[in-house]
C-alpha cells in the first residue's frame, strides 16, 4: 500500500513467489523511485507478475474489497533513524507536526488493508519508529474496532531471530526491533493480523 522505494517488494518477489504482486505508492516522486527499483532488480521476463498503482492506500479497501490474500502495510511513520542524521530545523518542525497526524493515517491504512483482504487473508503492518502511538496503539485500535481481525503471535519468529536482532520487551501485538549502533537497521515494528 506504501511500496516505495521497493526493497520489501523485491524481497517478497524473492521469497514468496507471488502469483501477482500489486505495488502501490501514492506519492508521484516515490512512485517513480519504486518503478526504477523494480526495473533495476526484476528481470524483464518476470515483470509480468507485477502491477503498480499510485492510489491513496486509504481507498484501496473500497476499490479492491476482498481481493488480496496478503497485504503489506509499510506505513508512513516518524522514521526515527532518519532523525539522527537530520540537522534541518525546518524539516524537524514539519516532522513534529506530521507526527501528530500519523497514527490516524496509519489506522486508516490498516482499515483499508483489512477491507482489501479476502477472508482468511493476512496482513503485515510495519513501521520504522519506536513510537508506541504509531505501533502497538494503532494495532490495538484496529483489534478493538474490527471483530473479524485477530493478531498472530510472532514470538517464535523473535526466538529464531534473537541472535541477529534485539527485541524490545513487553510490546503488545507485534515485535519491535531495537536500533543497533553499529549497524544500519532498526527500529522496526512488525505486526501480523488475520482476517476471519
Amino acid at each position: 500500500m506504501c511500496a516505495a522505494p521497493g526493497g520489501k517488494s523485491i524481497a517478497l518477489l524473492q521469497c514468496a513467489s507471488p502469483g501477482h504482486l500489486h505495488c502501490n505508492e501514492p506519492d508521484f516522486h516515490r512512485s517513480r523511485w519504486l518503478q526504477e527499483t523494480l526495473e533495476s532488480f526484476v528481470p524483464l521476463p518476470h515483470r509480468n507478475v507485477i502491477s503498480t498503482t499510485e492510489l491513496d492506500g486509504r481507498l484501496i479497501g473500497r476499490t479492491n474489497a476482498n481481493t488480496y490474500h496478503k497485504v503489506l502495510v509499510d506505513a508512513p511513520c516518524s522514521n526515527d533513524r532518519s532523525w539522527l542524521f537530520s540537522s534541518d530545523v525546518q524539516q524537524a518542525a514539519e516532522r513534529i507536526s506530521q507526527r501528530r497526524t500519523l497514527p490516524a493515517i496509519q489506522t486508516e491504512l490498516l482499515r483499508s488493508a483489512i477491507a482489501a483482504l479476502r477472508p482468511g487473508g493476512s496482513l503485515v503492518y510495519s513501521t520504522c519508529t519506536l513510537s508506541q502511538a504509531e505501533n502497538s496503539a494503532v494495532v490495538s485500535n484496529i483489534l478493538n474496532s474490527c471483530p473479524d481481525v485477530l493478531p498472530v503471535d510472532l514470538s517464535d519468529m523473535a526466538n529464531t531471530l534473537s541472535h541477529e536482532f534485539t527485541f524490545a520487551a513487553n510490546v503488545t501485538h507485534g515485535l519491535l526491533v531495537l536500533p543497533h549502533k553499529g549497524k544500519a537497521w532498526g527500529p522496526m515494528f512488525v505486526s501480523k493480523l488475520i482476517k476471519l
